[in-house]
């Protein structure tokens, strides 16, 4: 089926390092993580085996046909999973992003915070049942809270903000490493007696930034002596806020 040039090419994923990777050792991570313990979560062992079954054709397909040409095709189902399979995580991140620009994010410059923890903190978030959901809470508490104080620098009472915020736990070559994306209005929005407007503001300081990490750290490790998580040795550094300005949209 092509028209103006373009024709629809079926992805091969059987033909991918990472899927032989996967369909040569994963019955043998299976056995060894049953033998050492409980085994892997069971929605871990799904999406693994619907990864496998992802984009064959062995495994299922549509027939699509033109009505004009009277072409047919097969196209693969796909198993949607979100955590292994690249094509079915790329594809969720367009849908998810093309709905923000439309339909949640307002027409203002934002700001991309993120923020990392140290080695030791990390497996500690990942262990502690809802800390990840709490952190995240103290650290967004933390960003609003120095935009509506910087707002009134500038004369600017009662504004409000928010955050379009991501969690993701793995890093650029596959480690362990939970952290999160914000993207935060670069400014505030003031209800008035004509609607709400928008106050830009400047971009944060390094004081600013310096001063919000001292905040959400103190935060933070308040919150996990709380819980009793506090790693026993102490973080071994600080935490990490960053800040990467974004284009307006």
């Amino acid at each position: 089926m092509e028209e103006r040039g373009w024709a629809y090419r079926r992805r091969q994923p059987e033909g991918t390092v990472l899927y032989e990777a996967v369909r040569e050792n994963l019955a043998t991570l299976l056995a060894e993580a049953r033998d050492v313990g409980r085994g892997v979560p069971r929605y871990v062992e799904r999406d693994f085996a619907r990864y496998l079954e992802c984009g064959v054709l062995g495994h299922g397909f549509a027939r699509v046909r033109c009505e004009s040409c009277k072409d047919e095709l097969l196209v693969a189902f796909s198993c949607k999973g979100r955590g292994v399979c690249p094509s079915c995580n790329a594809k969720r991140a367009q849908v998810t992003a093309v709905h923000l620009v439309e339909q949640v994010l307002p027409r203002v410059p934002c700001r991309q915070w993120t923020l990392s923890f140290p080695h030791r903190m990390r497996w500690v978030l990942l262990k502690e049942k809802g800390l990840l959901s709490d952190v995240l809470t103290l650290f967004l508490r933390a960003v609003f809270a120095l935009q509506r104080r910087r707002a009134r620098r500038q004369g600017v009472r009662g504004g409000q903000t928010g955050a379009v915020s991501f969690l993701q736990f793995f890093g650029s070559a596959s480690q362990v490493t939970p952290h999160y994306h914000a993207l935060v209005p670069e400014g505030v929005f003031v209800p008035g007696e004509g609607g709400v407007r928008f106050e830009a503001l400047p971009p944060p300081t390094q004081v600013d930034v310096e001063r919000l990490l001292r905040v959400v750290r103190h935060r933070v490790l308040r919150l996990l002596e709380k819980r009793g998580a506090l790693p026993a040795q102490g973080p071994e550094d600080a935490l990490q806020p960053g800040r990467r300005p974004l284009p307006r949209t």
